[in-house]
């Protein structure tokens, strides 16, 4: 019994000395830490080699980059597409019935079937005032009726002028004019690390 006792007293012993390690490790690393704002870091950089050449930035740490001009500078040429493709009659062949082959009559028969009609939805964006749309292809593939919904909450006929699967890019048309278009920018005068939206 005794030789229990000081096994157990032995075990509580090593546990408490591995908690009192595992505790003094860890609050030595949380002193040193990594910087948490951009500041400390370009601080740091600038402390620790005087040739380098250190950035001038003041972002608040943790925040994300603005995009709200952006978004209220395009939101009226963003649309709603909704497609549909209605309900077909389709031929099916259908295996022979286990019946069949006891009997003797083996062979496939043909029946006609009905199918649900499709309703898909995706966006786009209007490119020109006159009206013309850039989705996805996946959006509109085997589309019988397009209706696009724009911002201001109108809904209007749309027109699939081409796609290209490989690139999954569908042109609408709808008809009216002086639509809000989106401006689209010049790949040739973005620098490196700018943002693109």
């Amino acid at each position: 019994m005794k030789s229990i006792t000081r096994n157990i007293l032995g075990a509580c012993a090593i546990v408490l000395i591995s908690a009192g390690v595992a505790g003094y490790t860890a609050s030595r690393f949380q002193k040193t830490s990594a910087p948490s704002t951009f500041e400390e870091v370009f601080q740091t950089d600038a402390s620790s080699s005087n040739d380098r050449l250190v950035l001038a930035s003041t972002p608040v740490a943790g925040q994300p980059v603005d995009l709200t001009y952006a978004a209220e500078l395009t939101v009226h040429a963003v649309v709603h597409i909704r497609s549909t493709e209605h309900s077909k009659t389709q031929t099916v062949q259908s295996a022979p019935d286990l019946f069949d082959y006891f009997f003797g009559y083996g062979q496939r028969q043909q029946r006609q079937v009905q199918t649900e009609p499709r309703v898909g939805f995706g966006s786009g964006v209007i490119i020109s005032s006159d009206g013309y749309i850039v989705t996805n292809n996946h959006v509109v593939d085997g589309a019988d009726e397009i209706v696009v919904k724009l911002n201001d909450e109108r809904e209007l006929q749309g027109r699939l002028i081409g796609t290209d699967e490989t690139t999954d890019l569908a042109l609408l048309k709808i008809e009216g004019e002086d639509f809000p278009a989106l401006t689209i920018g010049d790949s040739d005068e973005l620098k490196v690390g700018e943002w693109v939206l």
